[in-house]
């Protein structure tokens, strides 16, 4: 299924007046110690930190499923502390990169059997947990039912999963975090699942999450969210029926990422959900945003806003919109080259590209694959390839989307940049791949969004490791090399 368009009469009001009302950039400037909500992932703890804002929680109330469980620190071991990976939405202060929290809200995206596991190449697994397509990788935290941390292949059919994560635009889970709450499924226990409502019968009383029938004739009308309908997020809880595929409910909520309306400062995390159809809005997860020319993009372009993105937003929350200063792509490696050879490996195909050895790019059954092929059968040598994906080891990419055309001399490659230790600030390298630069002059090195900013200042900032930068040339044949002619470092160290 395809995610619905959360609040489209805000978007509309939005582009009709309120993008007038604030020139001089979407995002606004914020104050300092701005109130805010960040929606994302834990990526830290020792405190908290989410979308890279570092959150005093010290005095932070900690709700998990709608329950008051404690504040403060002490009470961080029902977020999953010390393993990080679970979707939280904090309230409190933002203040650039830290943040005071004064609460911090779990709730899982679903929890019940683990029905169904397909691996899908490329170190992917594709999970069916109670009707919901969950997809568990790399970046996904396993622990189990005392939270010790498990590899993908404890996961089995039957195990009773909890299951923390983002949606895409297909309705479909990129797990975050998942805990192996038992070995088996008990029917008699509790389960709940966090998603789209589609094919509501107001008559037999039951909907669709996805391939999940919900039954929620116990629910009194009044009990049931305001204007319930089609297109709604919600949190569904009940009991599970193996046999019949059945939930039936005895409490349903309405959900939203950030969950309000205003905001100085917010941030999100998530994947592009739908492009809206109007000028620059979209949306992520449940969270509609915002761009203008004011707008800061790391690690892609504004082109680069297609369904299943991967990003992180900040801004500031007005009306319901997130109108961003900062958009930052997650998936941030790119590739583009002739491919030299394709290698079918059955559950993946394997690519490797003309002067850019040795990166090989995965593509498996998850990657969006356009323009002159649509399969990974289609695939083959001397196409030009245009390649975004996520870095698996030093010079391995897990393809999350594929451009296919004619053959091209022009290369591109985007990855975190090394600094090769030479003094004459003439070398680094992108995934193991180098890059001479000893032919440049100063205004062929360039900062954020194009801005030059020389020879000197481009290695010092390189020279720590880590920052996203994109190099482009032109493939040599008579050196099997590339003739590197533009570097930009495309996200702040």
């Amino acid at each position: 299924m395809t995610a619905p368009r959360v609040k489209p009469v805000l978007l509309l009001l939005f582009f009709t007046g309120l993008l007038a009302a604030c020139s001089g950039g979407t995002g606004g400037t914020g104050a300092t110690g701005a109130t805010g909500v960040a929606y994302g992932s834990i990526s830290r703890f020792g405190s908290i930190t989410v979308n890279e804002v570092k959150f005093d929680t010290s005095n932070a109330q900690i709700i998990v499923e709608g329950q008051v469980v404690g504040t403060g620190n002490a009470f961080l071991g029902a977020l999953g502390a010390p393993d990080p990976g679970r979707v939280v939405r904090v309230l409190g202060s933002i203040n650039g990169i830290t943040g005071v929290a004064t609460r911090v809200i779990y709730n899982d995206s679903v929890e019940g059997p683990l029905d169904v596991l397909t691996d899908k190449g490329g170190g992917t697994l594709e999970l069916r947990v109670m009707g919901q397509t969950v997809y568990a990788d790399s970046r996904t935290r396993v622990v189990d039912s005392s939270a010790n941390p498990v590899p993908l292949s404890a996961l089995v059919p039957e195990q009773r999963l909890e299951v923390s994560g983002l949606l895409n635009a297909q309705g479909q889970l990129q797990a975050t975090f998942i805990e192996i709450k038992e070995a088996s499924f008990d029917p008699a226990g509790p389960v709940e699942v966090r998603g789209v409502v589609s094919a509501l019968d107001k008559n037999l009383m039951v909907f669709q999450i996805n391939a999940l029938t919900v039954n929620y004739a116990g629910i009194a009308p009044s009990e049931l969210p305001p204007a319930f309908g089609n297109n709604m997020l919600v949190e569904v809880k009940g009991a599970y029926e193996k046999a019949t595929g059945i939930l039936t409910a005895t409490r349903i909520e309405a959900e939203d990422d950030l969950d309000r309306d205003e905001a100085e400062k917010a941030e999100t995390e998530g994947f592009v959900t739908d492009i809206g159809g109007l000028p620059g809005g979209f949306q992520v997860g449940s969270q509609a945003v915002a761009v203008d020319a004011g707008t800061l993009f790391k690690g892609g372009l504004p082109a680069d806003i297609v369904l299943g993105a991967r990003v992180e937003v900040e801004g500031r929350l007005l009306n319901g919109v997130l109108l961003a200063d900062e958009v930052e792509f997650n998936d941030g490696i790119e590739i583009e080259s002739d491919a030299y050879s394709v290698v079918d490996n059955g559950d993946t195909h394997r690519v490797t590209f003309y002067g850019l050895a040795p990166v090989t790019v995965i593509v498996n059954d998850l990657t969006e694959i356009t323009g002159d092929a649509s399969t990974r059968g289609d695939l083959a040598p001397d196409q030009h390839m245009r390649v975004r994906g996520r870095l698996e080891g030093a010079s391995t990419v897990i393809a999350s989307r594929v451009e296919v055309s004619a053959k091209d001399p022009e290369v591109e490659l985007q990855g975190p940049a090394v600094e090769d230790g030479d003094p004459g600030n003439d070398l680094f390298s992108i995934l193991d791949v180098e890059v001479s630069t000893v032919s440049f002059g100063d205004d062929q090195f360039s900062g954020v969004n194009d801005t030059m900013m020389g020879r000197d200042a481009f290695y010092a900032a390189i020279q720590p490791g880590g920052v996203l930068v994109g190099a482009k040339g032109v493939y040599n044949t008579d050196t099997g090399g590339v003739d590197w002619d533009e570097v930009e470092i495309e996200e702040d160290d």
